[in-house]
């Protein structure tokens, strides 16, 4: 025998039509309102959502050089935007920086990718942690030129004494070996 049990529904009422309006009036404002927390589109929002969907689909499919363009366009027109137009800027510069062969071209792309994390903390600060981001790439870049040694030790230098217990551990190696070299090098440590 199969049971079977009427549901029966219950008539909104006029009561119950105005609740549930409401309820859905405030899903979709607080929907709208909670999306774009944290993002600045500046005056020409249409373009600038147009260049932030394409760049960081090219960021997406690894076609790091087409995401050149319409990243500058947001660096230009909307510097602060949002931290990730600064974090997917440093990937996209690094990125390309690595599979260059091109020595000056190589080094304009390590710089980029540098300066884009000294440009996010100009426009969203929390210099501590970005700056103990930013050392082990300057570290990877800067190892074999001796011209820059004084450049890495003083980013290591302020990291650290940024950072405190915060310091990365992948900083602690890095910074011991931009030491070493800055000796090796016969210029002596500051006090």
């Amino acid at each position: 025998m199969v049971y079977k049990k009427k549901i029966q529904l219950i008539p909104l009422n006029k009561m119950n039509k105005l609740i549930i309006r409401t309820l859905l009036l405030v899903c979709l404002i607080s929907t709208n309102v909670f999306s774009q927390a944290g993002w600045n589109w500046g005056e020409q929002i249409d373009v600038a959502k147009e260049n932030n969907a394409i760049y960081t689909d090219m960021v997406k499919v690894e076609k790091y050089a087409d995401a050149i363009t319409p990243h500058a366009w947001l660096l230009e027109n909307t510097p602060d935007l949002n931290e990730s137009l600064y974090q997917n800027g440093a990937k996209i510069y690094s990125r390309l920086a690595d599979k260059e062969s091109d020595k000056a071209q190589k080094a304009a792309y390590q710089a980029k990718a540098l300066e884009m994390y000294d440009l996010r903390i100009e426009y969203f600060g929390n210099e501590a942690s970005v700056l103990n981001r930013k050392a082990f790439p300057a570290y990877k870049f800067y190892k074999g030129d001796k011209s820059k040694y004084v450049e890495l030790l003083d980013l290591f230098e302020k990291t650290f004494a940024l950072s405190g217990a915060d310091f990365s551990t992948n900083n602690f190696v890095a910074y011991m070996d931009v030491v070493r070299r800055f000796k090796a090098t016969g210029l002596h440590l500051r006090s």
